[in-house]
């Protein structure tokens, strides 16, 4: 069984390790957990986050790219948060206006999912729209989301 969102996202050593800004621990990891899950697309997407925050931009390009292919690939079949990471994946690769329009598409899907909107603001982020990822943090913080969720680089 596939983990969800939040058992990837909240639970694994990974993501605590990337809440202390220790990004090489961090993406070791991560780089454990796809030996037992190597499909598992957050799991690959947190792996590029970890690497491109320790400071291995060409690294972390190469993994959003292989992913972005993948998500691509995968067409319609993909639910709102695999959704986001493509959004993700695009502002990460300079693709400023694509993950905008993406990312505004899910969010009609799912306005009240925190997960969606978390990720909407970090990509509202990236992609330079400071108004925006406020205005999705502010939601996020109104839905109970800890301050810890908005210190990653993203912000």
């Amino acid at each position: 069984m596939r983990p969800s969102y939040a058992d990837a996202f909240e639970s694994p050593l990974g993501f605590v390790r990337f809440l202390l800004r220790d990004y090489r621990s961090a993406a070791e990891a991560y780089r454990r957990a796809l030996e037992l899950e190597p499909d598992s697309l957050l799991t690959r997407f947190n792996l590029a986050t970890a690497l491109e925050a320790q400071g291995e931009p060409a690294a972390a390009r190469e993994l959003y790219r292989a992913l972005l292919g993948d998500l691509e690939a995968a067409g319609g079949d993909l639910d709102a948060r695999s959704r986001m990471i493509e959004a993700q994946c695009l502002a990460r690769l300079g693709r400023h206006a694509e993950a905008a329009e993406l990312a505004e598409k899910v969010l009609e899907r799912r306005p009240e999912d925190v997960q969606i909107l978390h990720q909407a603001a970090q990509t509202y982020a990236l992609v330079g729209e400071r108004l925006s990822a406020l205005y999705y943090v502010e939601r996020c913080v109104e839905k109970g989301l800890r301050r810890e969720w908005f210190e990653i680089p993203a912000f």
